[in-house]
């Protein structure tokens, strides 16, 4: 090819460009925001299963939650506690006015989980598991979003090129 010819494929416009841009952005965002997610999650887990303590507590209120896969939100009175504490659960068994058993961190009171849920697979997990797939989406349209041209294999062989 000649310095003076054009390369081949199409020329994107800067709209097309501006648009893949916001994409890529917004993928690495929500890229940061599961890793940010999952981090905390796990955070939140081994401080639990670190330093809690398993303490008896009320329940003040519940929030059954209709979305498909959303946990149900439970506010607690720990024993000995004046402030309620919220939970998310995916037990939909537990009423107002039930006891639980409920672990919380002592040195902050609003990190608690129900002792009977254990490790919180799916909150820990689901975000790390999505986040390289997001990335790797936010790569694919990185090549768009930068204005990288891909010629057709054709156009290759009738320009006599390898």
């Amino acid at each position: 090819m000649a310095d003076d010819e054009a390369p081949a494929g199409p020329t994107p416009t800067v709209r097309a460009r501006v648009g893949w841009a916001v994409v890529t952005l917004g993928l690495v965002g929500l890229t940061l925001y599961l890793l940010w997610q999952g981090g905390s999650a796990i955070w939140d887990a081994a401080v639990l299963a670190a330093r809690g303590e398993t303490v008896s507590a009320r329940v003040v209120e519940v929030d059954l939650n209709t979305k498909l896969g959303m946990p149900d939100e439970l506010v607690v009175l720990p024993g000995g506690a004046t402030v309620p504490v919220e939970i998310a659960t995916r037990r939909e068994d537990i009423g107002v006015g039930a006891v639980v058993d409920v672990v919380v961190d002592p040195d902050a009171p609003d990190r608690a989980a129900l002792a009977s849920d254990g490790w919180p697979w799916l909150a820990t997990l689901m975000p790390l598991f999505l986040a390289p797939w997001v990335a790797l989406s936010a790569l694919v349209t990185l090549g768009p979003a930068l204005g990288v041209r891909t010629s057709d294999p054709s156009e290759q062989e009738a320009a006599g090129e390898p």
